[in-house]
């Protein structure tokens, strides 16, 4: 636990909160269960490599950081506990932190991909919607 501590930057109840999260979700035998440990631990730690160079190349860092604890699966550390109260509290339009989300299930596929997200066609159908709005 010191080591995650460290690694994340973490406070002590916020690794405990992950360490619970990751227990409490893998009920099935020992064996199974540290398979699964080690698999989300995985997920984890590729998630925040992907973090530190989205952040080193310039964006959001909070915004970033708050989609990645969501799509894990910590409502309590990304500050909501849907995508829709995550675009209302970071006061960002949808598609910006859409592309946020996108650029990590890209990087990582094992990211799920959140209700509410928009998905590659409607993407392309909201932009022929806009096209036609400006031709009219």
């Amino acid at each position: 636990m010191v080591r995650i501590m460290a690694r994340y930057n973490l406070h002590r109840a916020v690794c405990e909160e992950l360490i619970a999260e990751v227990q409490e979700s893998f009920g099935g035998g020992a064996d199974i269960a540290r398979g699964e440990f080690w698999k989300m631990r995985h997920v984890i730690e590729r998630s925040f490599l992907v973090l530190r160079s989205y952040k080193n190349r310039g964006g959001d860092a909070d915004m970033a950081e708050r989609c990645v604890w969501l799509m894990l699966g910590f409502p309590t550390l990304a500050g909501a506990e849907s995508l829709a109260e995550l675009i209302k509290r970071l006061g960002i339009n949808k598609a910006t932190v859409n592309k946020c989300l996108q650029h990590f299930q890209k990087q990582i596929p094992e990211l799920p991909i959140l209700e509410g997200q928009r998905n590659e066609q409607s993407r392309d159908r909201m932009k022929k919607s806009r096209i036609n709005q400006i031709i009219k």
